[in-house]
This record gives structure tokens, C-alpha cells and sequence, in this order.
């Protein structure tokens, strides 16, 4: 089980991420894949699926509370070149740049699928470690609605470890010891007209990371790195 968490909120600035996290002996290695694509989550990929990080096992996609219904999962730049996914039949479309939030580098990237063509960022995975690991952080950007995102579970053990609202394009990021799973719920969907506008909701990204190196986290790289200087896009109420 986990043995303990701290959580802290960092203003949507390069400069201010960067004083935080070099400061701290923490975040030695990223979680994250580094290049764009669609993970296997249990469903296949609409195209070519990239590979996981070697300390995850797996990633499985769960039915979110706001969708009623599973979601893709991506790695996305929001600096790279727009991106297209498709199987003939199912697509999911990226901006190279949004209208919503941006920022730079690679983020998990949920894709509730019925709306907005992949703009809604939202969907609750399942996340099984190759091994024990001895801390992990997980970093969520832009979460502007309380108690919709946060952790589920650790270790397969219940928790109700949400988040509380932030400003726009904050991150928030938690630590958990001594990990062997953990299920994320992201974003809240909320699909309705206020005054003749689309309201879409809250649409969460997400980081992980080792906070010390594991002897299988090739993909180590500096503090700004790994949680970088914020990124993607999302859309909110």
C-alpha cells in the first residue's frame, strides 16, 4: 500500500517550474513515452501502437463515471505538427496548436472519443508497474474543476484522493511510495449549451515519473523534463 503522498500546486510558468523542481533531489525519470502515438489500452490502436516505458506492464483502460464508457489513450507534443488517427472508421484529430490551454512537451493525453474529436481530454486508466516502485509522481495539468480528478486506487486498494481546483494551466503533482499500480481518473465530462456556447467540461492531462532512478527507467532525463514546462491542451468549462 502506499505509505504516504505530498501534494503541491505550480503556477503555469516555465520559469517558476523549473526553480521548484531543481530544488528538489526529485524526478529522475519519466514515465512517459517520447514520441507521439496511441498506447494499447486494451482496445488495440487506430493505427500503430508505441511502446511503453519498461517499468510499465500494462495500461488499462477503465469505464470513467462521466463518460459511462472507455478512452484512448496518446502521447501528444502539443509543439509537434497536428496529428491524425484513424482506422477508417474511427478518428481522433490533434491541433498543433489549440484554442484552449497550450504548452510544450510530452503529456498523456485521454481521448474521450464521442466528443469534440479527441478535444475532450477525460478517461480513467489503470497503470501496472513492472516492479515495486519506490516513489512516484504523478503530475495532472490544467485541472480547473474540484473532485473529478485524482486517484482511484493504489496497489488494487480503494482511495478518494481528489484533486481541488486550480487556476488556469496549473499542475499539481502528488507522490506515492511504494507502488505497484495505481488508476488515475482524469477530467469531467459536461456536455451542454450555457447561453448558446458549447460547454465541454474540464479536460486533465497527466505525467509519471521516478522520483529516483530505477535501473530499468532508461528514459531518465532532468527535473524541467520530466515534468517539463507544462503541455498540451485541454477544454473547460
Amino acid at each position: 500500500m502506499v505509505n504516504h503522498f505530498s501534494q503541491f500546486t505550480i503556477s503555469a510558468t516555465t520559469a517558476t517550474l523549473a526553480v521548484t523542481l531543481l530544488g528538489s533531489s526529485a524526478f529522475a525519470g519519466t514515465l512517459v513515452p517520447q514520441e507521439e502515438g496511441e498506447l494499447d489500452v486494451g482496445f488495440g490502436c487506430l493505427e500503430t501502437c508505441i511502446a511503453l516505458p519498461d517499468l510499465i506492464s500494462s495500461i488499462e483502460s477503465l469505464t470513467d463515471s462521466t463518460t459511462g464508457a472507455k478512452s484512448r489513450l496518446f502521447v501528444d507534443d502539443v509543439t509537434g505538427s497536428a496529428n491524425t488517427y484513424t482506422d477508417g472508421t474511427d478518428t481522433v484529430s490533434f491541433a498543433s496548436v489549440d484554442a484552449g490551454t497550450n504548452s510544450s512537451g510530452f503529456w498523456y493525453r485521454p481521448v474521450d472519443t464521442d466528443e469534440e474529436n479527441g478535444q475532450l481530454e477525460v478517461g480513467t486508466f489503470k497503470f501496472t508497474f513492472t516492479k515495486m516502485l519506490s516513489e512516484l509522481i504523478v503530475g495532472f495539468f490544467d485541472t480547473e474543476r474540484s473532485g473529478e480528478t485524482g486517484v482511484v486506487s493504489i496497489n488494487d486498494v480503494a482511495v478518494d484522493d481528489y484533486l481541488a481546483k486550480g487556476p488556469n494551466s496549473n499542475v499539481q503533482s502528488k507522490s506515492f511510495y511504494d507502488v505497484s499500480s495505481i488508476t488515475l481518473k482524469l477530467g469531467y465530462d459536461d456536455w451542454t449549451l450555457i447561453n448558446g456556447k458549447e460547454n465541454t467540461g474540464d479536460g486533465v492531462n497527466f505525467r509519471l515519473a521516478t522520483a529516483v532512478p530505477e535501473p530499468a527507467s532508461v528514459l531518465g532525463l532532468g527535473a524541467v523534463a520530466v515534468l517539463g514546462a507544462l503541455g498540451l491542451r485541454k477544454r473547460s468549462a
